[in-house]
């Protein structure tokens, strides 16, 4: 019932295979056009082929790796903690980028003095809607003393 999709790695992107029939398939007949699934499967591995691999510093290597960065080089066996520092670095022609650990970056002093520790003390409280009102008012008390003062014009110099 589904078709066959097979992804293969060709360079630095992969060739995707749909084995299905689409004889029967309506859209292909009528216009010529691909399923939308299988062009966004297209888009999602390309996307994928070119994004470089993630590593975050302190945790464990998922396989094998030799990084380079300039001159200097790091070897990590699978599951030992990738103790680097963050910036791009090289796997063979591929590059790496290694990521800073949140766990690093967490502090537990108290905030200094004047800094908000939440986004409800963050952002006012009404954001100044209690004004809005007012503004109203005034602009309506300037367009009638506008038109009242025009209205004298008019008649006083109008003659």
């Amino acid at each position: 019932e589904a078709p066959l999709v097979a992804a293969l790695p060709v360079g630095r992107g992969w060739a995707v295979v749909e084995l299905a029939d689409l004889a029967d398939d309506p859209a292909l007949v009528a216009r010529g056009t691909l399923p939308a699934w299988a062009l966004r499967s297209v888009r999602r591995l390309t996307a994928a082929a070119a994004a470089p691999r993630q590593l975050t510093a302190g945790t464990p290597a998922p396989a094998d790796l030799q990084l380079r960065r300039g001159a200097r080089e790091a070897t990590f066996k699978a599951g030992e903690p990738v103790m680097l520092e963050p910036g791009c670095w090289r796997a063979d022609a591929d590059p790496v980028l290694v990521l800073p650990s949140r766990e690093e970056g967490r502090t537990e002093a108290p905030p200094p003095p004047g800094t908000a520790t939440s986004l409800e003390s963050a952002l006012p409280g009404s954001g100044g809607r209690e004004l809005a009102l007012w503004i109203l008012l005034a602009a309506l008390a300037l367009a009638i003393t506008e038109g009242l003062v025009a209205a004298w014009a008019g008649r006083a110099y109008g003659k």
